[in-house]
């Protein structure tokens, strides 16, 4: 039976239907649909650039630059390399080249605040070496101290190594060590690592080391810190033997896939020495040249992060999320502002708005202060937070605040009171050092009704105030009708 070919009305209907990142990988595959894909709306539920990669709705798409090996002479540095690609351009000899370092394209938006250079003003940091005359000696004298090191380091791993069972280990769970390494270094180091019995003291470890499971826990993470601290030396390695024996090594782009369940699909593209470019080239796939605003539920960006954002993009956008450093607080007002061209008039306001923050003037930004919902993670005094939650004009605010008295809660009712806060109001604080059973016991005698985890207590003429405590680290008061 011969087949017919799909209908234009029926790829429409197909394309309008399918999963996000299915339906990308049909437009990759599939140029002839590449001028009716961007023609349907779409719509994502997460939209994630804080990081140096792009998520989107749980798929990760990251860009890098590797060197180009034959598949059976690639060396274990060079597989760790691999796992996603470093996002540093190089030089011809595989050195970090800073090509792309502060170049904004048209379109970018740069959150950093640090007055990144226009796109074609900037000149390679790294240009002054280019092209000078290698000094044999110092080279060598380099590639000496590089090997040495390496030297040393596979030492101190051999001597854990000798010291515990030479079989297969289980590894420690992520949660209990301090060790900066990604997850897909540490499965690959893992590999490589043997397994530590208890009960057996580490060579240079006094006697009065922690028991046994946290010996296994310092043993497996300096096992680790060696083995990647090895792998980067060799990398350095293979660039002196590069300049020294004037090898050019091939270099090419690559992009990482990784799927929620942790799947990954890898693809290769030319590299051409500006990887900038790539990640550009990226962004306008997935997001570029749409008919209508692209619809995000939940955006979450970075006050440390570049968006390499397509010229002309709008995000009809619910929810948004600023993140950063721990002891880093983000400049919001000009972070709201660079990222307001970007925002479709749809988004205002914002169903909601969560940042970090210690000054409560930046709230009074109209995207903070026309937003439905605020979540602040607070870090000033407990007390300027708790008094600002009352003249907010918010239906909901949650804030994220260090313990204090429960009597300024009692203050905080009394004022709720005053200000005359309508049916619907809502605080919530989430008090991340001390119990809030403590506050919650102090409303407990005006309860006029109560249940495990609330009270309710007289308000006003028109509605009472519930007081919650479901959780071990929040407590919540709501403004509610007198028959509720």
């Amino acid at each position: 039976m011969a087949s017919k070919p799909i209908t234009y009305d029926c790829v429409e209907s197909i394309l309008k239907h399918t999963n996000l990142n299915t339906r990308l990988e049909l437009k990759a595959r599939c140029p002839s649909i590449r001028q009716l894909e961007i023609t349907i709306p779409l719509e994502i539920d997460v939209l994630d650039f804080s990081g140096p990669h792009v998520i989107v709705n749980g798929v990760e798409y990251h860009i890098g630059v590797v060197q180009k090996w034959s598949t059976d002479g690639i060396p274990d540095w060079a597989k760790l390399d691999r796992m996603e690609g470093p996002q540093q351009d190089v030089d011809e000899f595989g050195r970090r080249s800073g090509a792309s370092h502060g170049i904004l394209m048209p379109g970018d938006i740069d959150l950093t605040g640090k007055g990144r250079i226009p796109w074609g003003r900037q000149k390679n940091p790294f240009e002054h070496i280019k092209g000078l005359p290698v000094n044999p000696d110092n080279l060598n004298k380099e590639i000496e101290e590089v090997q040495n090191r390496i030297k040393e380091k596979k030492k101190k791993s051999s001597m854990i190594s000798r010291t515990w069972d030479q079989s297969q280990f289980n590894l420690i769970s992520m949660e209990t060590t301090n060790v900066f390494i990604s997850k897909e270094e540490l499965k690959f180091i893992t590999e490589r690592i043997v397994v530590i019995k208890e009960d057996v003291i580490i060579p240079g470890e006094e006697e009065t080391t922690p028991g046994p499971e946290e010996t296994q826990r310092e043993a497996v993470n300096r096992q680790k810190e060696l083995d990647l601290e090895i792998f980067k030396s060799q990398k350095d390695l293979q660039r002196l033997f590069n300049i020294r024996d004037n090898v050019i090594p091939e270099f090419q782009v690559q992009l990482t896939i990784r799927s929620e369940s942790a799947e990954k699909q890898i693809k290769y593209g030319k590299y051409t020495g500006k990887l900038h470019e790539s990640q550009k080239g990226l962004m306008n796939f997935i997001l570029g040249n749409r008919n209508a605003p692209i619809k995000v539920k939940k955006l979450i960006v970075s006050h440390e992060s570049v968006i390499r954002a397509p010229i002309g993009l709008k995000l009809e956008v619910e929810g948004l999320k600023i993140i950063g450093r721990k002891y880093h607080l983000p400049r919001l007002e000009e972070i709201l502002n660079r990222l307001r061209p970007i925002f479709d008039e749809s988004s205002i306001p914002l169903k909601s708005i969560e940042f970090r923050s210690k000054r409560v003037e930046e709230f009074n930004h109209e995207m903070i202060m026309s937003a439905k919902e605020v979540i602040i993670k607070w870090k000033h005094n407990p007390l300027t937070m708790i008094n600002a939650c009352v003249d907010l004009p918010h239906q909901r605010v949650t804030a994220d605040v260090c313990y204090t008295t429960p009597y300024h809660y009692i203050d905080f009712v009394k004022l709720l009171k005053d200000s005359g806060r309508p049916i619907g109001t809502h605080r919530s604080f989430i008090i991340n050092d001390g119990p809030p059973e403590e506050i919650f016991k102090v409303f407990q005698k005006d309860a006029i009704s109560k249940g495990d985890k609330f009270v309710v207590i007289p308000f006003n003429e028109e509605a009472n105030l519930k007081v919650s405590c479901h959780s071990y680290d929040q407590i919540s008061f709501e403004v509610i009708g007198l028959s509720e």
